[in-house]
């Protein structure tokens, strides 16, 4: 599925053009862009998320820093390097005195929330409301938490971990495995382990499975991601919300080295990650725009569009001029 490059109607952006609007960001972990719908995965593992990007822009060429979790988080919170937050690994705590966006939103009146079920500890100081735990439950929690929300504009996080191992979908996402396979592949981490240490090289068959048990995840995460949309529309908040989706990093799933994580890859299966926001007003829907841009661009993004006064160590860019159509947008701040 192919989405216009040049939606009609489309206006220019200019800063603030979206002051006081909520913010609403929803990652995957170990989230790969290409298997997803909207990036050209033959699978239908993402139609909800197809479908908004009808009213959203998609970046084709978004990248995270590190094919690692907390380093990736914070990059995209802080708009640092990895080498400049000086959180490189997962477990680095960041320095107090450092902004994010959560922050300075904050300090602007934002009530803040976050609901994440992976790196745990994370920006403890950053949130009105932070928790962490197992997806079903940071779910609930999140949809919860939209329910008692009024009109004063909000920052909400969600970030959901189910596509990183084990692979283990619900029952009722399990779509994209043949149900006659007999092999030993599970999406377990003694088997994927096993794999990569042994250097044993699968069948077809029994990588077919894993995959098949990885997409079922994105497909879970995809429902789940939906659900949050449907719980702001419901309330009435959709068309007052910058909506961002994204992932910390991707997966390598055997593509090279036959390893199967994301942490020891340098490679477009792990750093290449989906990137979708879409607008209050639905401006510029169905962009694709080819440049390549970083996770570290959406903090001052998001600061730009709300008319917010960015911090000044802030490393990225804000990518309201690529989306404009302005040419060089990249090497300006």
């Amino acid at each position: 599925k192919v989405l216009p490059e040049a939606p009609p109607g489309a206006r220019s952006i200019e800063p603030g053009d979206y002051a006081g609007k909520n913010v609403v960001i929803v990652s995957i972990d170990t989230l790969r862009a290409d298997h997803l719908g909207l990036y050209g995965y033959d699978r239908d593992t993402s139609p909800r998320l197809d479908r908004i990007a009808e009213q959203a822009i998609t970046f084709e060429r978004a990248r995270a820093p590190r094919g690692l979790t907390w380093p990736s988080l914070v990059s995209m919170f802080t708009s640092l390097y990895p080498k400049s937050s000086n959180v490189r690994l997962n477990g680095d705590l960041l320095a107090d005195n450092i902004p994010t966006l959560a922050s300075v939103l904050e300090a602007s009146g934002y009530a803040t929330a976050a609901f994440i079920g992976n790196a745990c500890g994370i920006f403890t100081q950053n949130f009105d409301t932070n928790f962490c735990g197992e997806d079903a439950d940071v779910h609930q929690k999140a949809l919860a938490w939209i329910k008692r929300q009024d009109d004063a504009p909000f920052l909400l996080w969600i970030h959901y971990k189910a596509p990183h191992e084990e692979y283990l979908p619900p029952a009722q996402y399990d779509r994209f495995t043949q149900p006659a396979y007999q092999g030993e592949a599970n999406g377990g981490r003694d088997y994927l382990d096993g794999i990569t240490v042994s250097g044993k090289v699968p069948s077809p068959e029994d990588l077919a499975h894993v995959v098949g048990l990885y997409d079922g995840e994105v497909l879970y995460s995809d429902a789940m991601m939906g659900e949050i949309w449907d719980a702001l529309s419901t309330r009435g908040f959709i068309d007052d919300t910058i909506f961002v989706f994204t992932a910390d990093h991707g997966e390598e799933l055997l593509q090279h080295n036959n390893y199967f994580y994301h942490s020891c890859s340098i490679y477009e299966a792990v750093l290449h990650i989906p990137l979708v926001i879409r607008l209050p007003d639905r401006n510029r829907g169905g962009a694709r725009i080819p440049e390549l841009v970083e996770n570290i661009d959406i903090a001052p993004t998001l600061l730009d569009l709300l008319g917010v006064d960015r911090p000044d160590g802030f490393e990225g860019q804000t990518m309201r001029k690529l989306v404009n159509g302005e040419p060089g947008a990249t090497q300006e701040f």
